[in-house]
């Protein structure tokens, strides 16, 4: 992102690696077809929610890492940017009161990285793409 590179033989290779990686995937996808091994018989719901870190100034607070430490939790992970994150809620059978226990986990996990946002002077917001960037947050040294 925000880098231009132009080499011939570097982007051939690059290139020849990425679609190494996706014809990997897949046949990696043809197996588990093949094998019946995705789940069946369930249908389920899950979701992830991405947000943005700010300031008070509502600016990029790259801090992500220092509160994924403290989080120490599988449901939250990196973004591309060190003031953004995502959270992953725990699927669940789509059936009953599903969605009521995953507004309850929202509320939970939001309520807990809020807290500990605020130990790093950041606020959340649960956004993909933060409306307050500017070109000059989009800097090395901000990709996670």
């Amino acid at each position: 992102m925000g880098e231009s590179r132009v080499s011939g033989r570097g982007m051939v290779e690059e290139r020849n690696r990425f679609i190494y990686s996706m014809l990997r995937d897949i046949k990696a996808l043809e197996i588990m077809l093949e094998r019946g091994l995705f789940e069946q018989g369930v249908e389920r719901i899950g979701a992830e929610q991405e947000m943005c870190l700010v300031d008070r100034h509502w600016k990029p607070a790259p801090v992500n890492m220092s509160i994924l430490s403290e989080l120490n939790d599988k449901h939250f992970t990196t973004e591309l940017a060190r003031f953004n994150m995502e959270m992953n809620l725990d699927p669940l059978p789509f059936s009953g009161n599903c969605l009521s226990t995953l507004e309850g986990q929202i509320r939970d996990l939001i309520t807990r990285v809020d807290d500990v946002a605020a130990k790093f002077n950041a606020h959340p917001i649960l956004t993909g793409i933060l409306p307050t960037i500017h070109k000059s947050d989009l800097v090395m040294e901000n990709i996670t």
